[in-house]
């Protein structure tokens, strides 16, 4: 049977899964043209290549999230700031999709949303695993000092 760690952070796994699924989704629809192809569009890509453009975006946007997941599933510490850190790049990704496709829509405001979510998940990480340590550091010590 395979099994989380007991400090794995569920909402956080969820949520890269999600992520990292939706990366998979948009590699493989670059790959297949299920983007309904618009040879505008291909002459806009880099290299003129939906295949480099796919791996551009795995690697950028879903093997981050995965890596995220990853760390949750097995409790790792490092969790919070590779969340940061896929966050950044997930909705630093969307500029520079929008400045190659010239659309703006719903999605790539959604992507900026979900990016900084990923950024605010490593900073509410971070912000709980600070004030843990700092409680227990207190209640480990007769006056309340930390020193």
């Amino acid at each position: 049977m395979i099994r989380a760690a007991r400090t794995c952070r569920p909402a956080v796994l969820c949520y890269a899964v999600f992520v990292a699924l939706t990366a998979w989704m948009g590699t493989a629809a670059l790959l297949t043209g299920r983007l309904g192809r618009d040879h505008a569009l291909d002459h806009r890509l880099p290299f003129r290549s939906p295949v480099f453009s796919a791996g551009a975006l795995l690697l950028v946007t879903g093997i981050p999230a995965i890596v995220v997941a990853w760390q949750s599933w097995h409790g790792r510490d490092r969790v919070r700031r590779t969340a940061m850190i896929a966050g950044m790049l997930l909705a630093g990704w969307i500029p520079v999709e929008i400045l190659v496709t010239r659309q703006l829509g719903w999605r790539p405001v959604l992507y900026i949303c979900m990016g900084a979510v990923f950024f605010a998940i490593g900073q509410d990480i971070s912000h709980h695993a600070h004030h843990h340590e700092h409680h227990t550091a207190t209640a480990h010590h007769p006056t309340g000092r930390t020193d």
